[in-house]
């Protein structure tokens, strides 16, 4: 977890709760998402520049003209005036995350050591949706070291049916 997950909490909760209240948590996903990206590229927005507050809202208000409200223009402010814009990735991230329970969206990290076929991944994404009742969007990473088997990564659970990770349980258990 980021040193910036703390500091991200209560500004994804506040903008979460506003945009979920006006019915307008799709564009605050967006803005967000767009202000990750826009400090993600540029070191105007950085840390320790010798940009004013001032400059740096303007630079945000040019490039997402016309993606920027009221409200958000007040939000970045209060970014700048306590020195968070670096928790921006942060604020995303757990933004999203309340995001996505509220659609009832997830998604699903699964570690193979071969690339899984589309059908392989329709089965595992039904068995996924049936049993959290929700609609998963699935990411299949090789990683040929664990030489078969899968490891899941979902919500907050590491489920690890890869061939290493059960020879490394079994040693564990012959040595203790």
């Amino acid at each position: 977890m980021s040193d910036y997950a703390t500091i991200a909490r209560p500004y994804a909760r506040a903008a979460f709760d506003y945009a979920k209240e006006h019915n307008r948590t799709d564009e605050w996903f967006e803005f967000l998402s767009m202000l990750e990206q826009v400090t993600a590229v540029s070191s105007i927005l950085s840390a320790g520049n010798s940009y004013t507050d001032e400059y740096k809202l303007n630079f945000i208000r040019t490039i997402l003209e016309g993606h920027l409200d009221k409200n958000q223009d007040n939000f970045v402010r209060l970014l700048l005036e306590y020195k968070r814009f670096e928790a921006v990735k942060d604020i995303l991230k757990q933004y999203r995350e309340l995001y996505d329970e509220l659609k009832k969206v997830g998604i699903a990290e699964i570690v193979s050591a071969k690339q899984l076929s589309s059908e392989q991944l329709n089965k595992i994404k039904k068995r996924l949706e049936e049993k959290y009742d929700k609609k998963f969007e699935l990411v299949n990473t090789v990683d040929s070291s664990i030489i078969g088997g899968l490891i899941l990564k979902i919500e907050n659970k590491v489920i690890d049916e890869s061939i290493s990770g059960k020879l490394g349980r079994l040693s564990g258990s012959l040595l203790s």
